[in-house]
């Protein structure tokens, strides 16, 4: 699984969506009324790109799984730049049908691998990742990944904070 830039290297908003409108179609639900208030902030930021911002999403090769807005930036309160991870959407086939939690866990531990990556590349290199989690599930999962990352020393200081985890590297 490879977390992607939309917009670049083949990786569309149109295939994005086609993909996901056919996962919608297969539960009878519109792909308008799925993540409906995410969806107008990542379609600005695929019509006005950035070389620090943009929406990216998890494909393994066939369909895309996952989808969050990144963008880097310098913040009060921080030395070097932060990236700050919002609107994490898993697809719906996540939403409607009944997957095994490790799947479910695969996915958003594969984002966060991924954008972790994406920390240490040129245009969104950064010392601190701000993740923004949206449901109990992922503030559970990403509560214990957090502490197994901290006490394995990985990263200078890795916690929770409320719907927030925090990378310092």
């Amino acid at each position: 699984m490879d977390l992607v830039k939309l917009g670049v290297n083949g990786h569309s908003w149109e295939s994005f969506e086609k993909d996901w409108r056919e996962q919608c179609e297969q539960y009878e639900e519109e792909l308008e009324d799925y993540a409906a208030a995410v969806f107008p902030v990542f379609k600005s930021l695929i019509e006005d790109p950035s070389s620090v911002a943009g929406v990216y999403a998890l494909h393994n090769g066939e369909r895309y799984l996952a989808v969050c807005q990144l963008n880097c930036a310098s913040l009060p309160g921080y030395t070097g730049r932060v990236l700050r991870v919002r609107y994490l959407t898993v697809a719906p086939t996540y939403d409607f049908d009944d997957h095994k939690i490790d799947e479910y866990a695969s996915v958003l531990i594969g984002t966060l691998l991924g954008i972790l990556e994406i920390s240490d590349s040129d245009d969104m290199q950064s010392d601190h990742v701000k993740f923004h989690l949206r449901s109990p599930a992922e503030r559970s999962l990403f509560s214990a990944f957090g502490a197994g990352l901290d006490r394995a020393d990985v990263y200078k200081s890795v916690k929770m904070t409320g719907a927030w985890l925090y990378v310092t590297k």
